[in-house]
């Protein structure tokens, strides 16, 4: 039978699409170094990374959740409509699309994209009080990595315990194994793909908020884009690796 979560794997799908056809723009900025074509399509294509980014995140917590349930529930999976899931989708975009705004309020406040030609990590970014800067981290790190990373794992091992149980009687079948792939894949592209960038991000943002000032620390959370993963380094904060060590070049 088709796999029920195919709603949301057309829509990650159409998330990596999304950035996909942002990064000629970006090929083309690094290449270069000017940015003709507007301060609009500039925020656009700077917000479709993190709208990329965590519209996957969101809809690798809804296959596994889904697949999750129905292998316990088999009863409900047959009774669940596509329509649902639908529903469940556009909630996602909704909700991901208004909580990654604020990172375009942070780098727009400045007409450089426009008059300086520049983009990217090469727009200035605006500096937050401490108490705003410990709660975007804390808002990015918990509901954009570390909630979805324990959902994905609790969901791996409620499976896992239950094909074991299933195991035990002889009554193992294929769409129980291939429900116990799909969510060990979708833990180890989660971890490989966004483990590194968010503990990338929470020191970047410390270090530009000035939480970390200690010039050995920053020097120590440099680091080379080039020896991470092709997903991650495509992921990489615009501000970019390389701009965490400016303030240490400076002191």
């Amino acid at each position: 039978k088709k796999t029920k979560a195919i709603i949301f794997m057309i829509n990650l799908t159409i998330a990596d699409l999304a950035h996909v056809l942002s990064l000629p723009l970006r090929i083309h900025y690094y290449l270069r170094q000017e940015w003709p074509f507007g301060s609009a399509l500039c925020m656009l294509c700077f917000y479709l990374k993190y709208l990329n980014m965590y519209a996957s995140i969101a809809f690798l917590v809804c296959i596994s959740i889904q697949r999750c349930a129905f292998l316990l529930r088999p009863f409900r999976a047959k009774n669940w409509k596509s329509r649902y899931d639908v529903c469940i989708s556009t909630a996602v975009w909704v909700v991901v699309g208004l909580c990654c705004s604020p990172f375009i309020l942070m780098r727009s406040n400045s007409g450089s994209a426009s008059q300086n030609k520049t983009c990217f990590k090469d727009l200035p970014m605006r500096r937050l009080d401490l108490r705003s800067a410990v709660s975007m981290m804390v808002a990015a790190e918990l509901l954009g990595f570390l909630g979805p990373l324990i959902i994905i794992g609790f969901c791996t091992y409620l499976i896992v315990n239950s094909l074991r149980q299933r195991n035990q009687k002889q009554q193992s079948t294929s769409s129980t194994r291939k429900a116990l792939r799909m969510v060990r894949v979708c833990t180890g592209v989660f971890l490989f793909c966004f483990a590194p960038y968010h503990i990338n991000f929470l020191l970047y943002l410390m270090v530009t908020q000035n939480i970390i000032t200690n010039c050995v620390a920053i020097q120590a959370i440099k680091l080379k884009p080039e020896l991470l993963p092709q997903p991650t380094y495509l992921l990489l904060p615009d501000h970019g690796v390389q701009a965490a060590a400016g303030p240490a070049r400076q002191l």
